[in-house]
């Protein structure tokens, strides 16, 4: 996976679990906006996650993105209450 810098432009952070039910339906729609070109780059963020399960989340949704695995902690920290799915419009780091 690629580095990403957020304190530069403008992105979509997707915040998600693997393991999460509501996280899957909304990761096709994600997909898509991945494919759109008039919409800032998406970065996934997950916690306490595998490589492994990662790599096949994103192959079953077709998430061409890079993905974060973040302690719980910082998760928490950036979501609120560590709900997901959440999407996120960032730019230059805020």
């Amino acid at each position: 996976m690629r580095e990403v810098d957020l304190e530069r432009g403008e992105h979509l952070l997707y915040l998600f679990h693997h393991e999460c039910p509501h996280c899957a339906a909304m990761s096709p729609r994600v997909s898509e906006y991945t494919k759109d070109g008039a919409l800032p780059p998406v970065v996934g963020l997950t916690y306490e996650t595998s490589g492994s399960d990662v790599n096949s989340y994103r192959k079953r949704y077709d998430l061409q993105v890079p993905v974060q695995v973040l302690p719980p902690q910082t998760f928490i920290r950036i979501t609120g209450e560590g709900s997901v799915p959440q999407l996120v419009y960032l730019r230059d780091g805020e």
